[in-house]
């Protein structure tokens, strides 16, 4: 047990008498965090670099030719710029998606009150690495491992507050942030946890929970206000990560819900597509990447943003009942089939 004034356990206790002292105690706490960086950046360490997706030079675009790009945080592109010292190496961005990650697991062990030193942490590393597909993210110059960084940092801020220092809680507030900021479906499940947050404070004296709302909301309102000022100051344009509508639109012509309202509402409410549903394919990333898409008909990530965003509101307001169970069907699918 660890009370909330213990200083972070980082010992290894692997003897029978006790833990280790003087320099061998050092030693196996630096081998322990050497080998916790290791085990996250296999992959990488594996491939001899950064691992690097179709997507990472659009981040980097955003940077260098100073212009949002949809789908593409620039938040993102900076920490990429930031992170690699001026695009002088990407294993130092890796290195610190990493070291994140463990300074989180660290905390969650700590807060639990868990054994949290680094021999500890070390077994829940392996053990993480071993079960999970962790290793991949953080070993990835994609902004999908804040996704489970901003989970982890917000609940340990509303549910841990007590049990956090000061500067914890200021760095769980600066993961949390740039989380938001990176992918918009970050930001999206942000509001989500906030929400839930809400509730689990009006339940809390039922619970016994000690549950603070405040910083999930705070991130989540900083988010906002950050994002359209920085793009205006950066780009030129106000206003969030293009290319959301898109992609929603997408989902619902792989559901069916677009194929349906077309079909019914065609060719007053149907606009440009109206001539072109003939041509819709079964999948949405058929209908955002192949190059004989309606989609690209439209204009694509460029043009097409405004028309789409339109007939989507516009559909889910026809069909909410079957926008609502595809929903949820599609989710149940993702979460069974994604086979990371």
């Amino acid at each position: 047990m660890f009370s909330e004034k213990t200083a972070p356990d980082f010992s290894c206790t692997w003897t029978a008498s006790g833990s280790w002292s003087g320099k061998t105690a050092l030693g196996a706490q630096a081998l322990s965090l050497l080998a916790c960086f290791a085990a996250l950046l296999a992959p990488a360490l594996w491939n001899g670099y950064a691992l690097i997706f179709y997507d990472t030079a659009g981040y980097a675009e955003t940077v260098m030719m100073q212009r949002l790009v949809p789908g593409r945080s620039l938040f993102y592109g900076l920490f990429l710029w930031l992170s690699s010292l001026g695009w002088w190496s990407f294993w130092s961005t890796v290195v610190v998606q990493a070291a994140a990650t463990l300074w989180l697991l660290h905390l969650l062990l700590r807060c639990l009150r868990l054994p949290s030193g680094a021999c500890a942490l070390l077994l829940a590393v392996v053990a993480t690495t071993a079960l999970t597909g962790i290793a991949w993210y953080t070993s990835q110059l994609m902004p999908d491992i804040f996704t489970p960084q901003v989970v982890l940092a917000l609940w340990l801020l509303g549910f841990y507050w007590s049990r956090l220092r000061g500067l914890e809680r200021a760095g769980l507030v600066l993961i949390s942030l740039l989380g938001v900021l990176a992918h918009m479906s970050c930001l999206a499940l942000a509001m989500g946890l906030a929400v839930i947050t809400v509730l689990a404070r009006l339940l809390s004296k039922r619970w016994g929970l000690e549950v603070r709302w405040l910083p999930s909301f705070g991130i989540v309102l900083l988010a906002l206000i950050i994002m359209p000022l920085s793009h205006l100051a950066l780009t030129g344009k106000a206003g969030f990560t293009p290319g959301g509508s898109s992609f929603l639109f997408g989902r619902l012509v792989q559901d069916g819900v677009i194929k349906r309202y077309l079909a019914e509402h065609c060719p007053q409410e149907g606009g440009r597509l109206c001539a072109l549903q003939d041509r819709l394919p079964a999948t949405a990333d058929d209908f955002l990447w192949t190059g004989q898409s309606p989609f690209q008909d439209l204009g694509g990530f460029q043009k097409a943003g405004a028309e789409l965003a339109h007939l989507t509101v516009a559909a889910m307001r026809a069909y909410p009942g079957m926008t609502l169970w595809t929903t949820i069907r599609s989710t149940a699918q993702q979460l069974v089939t994604v086979a990371t």
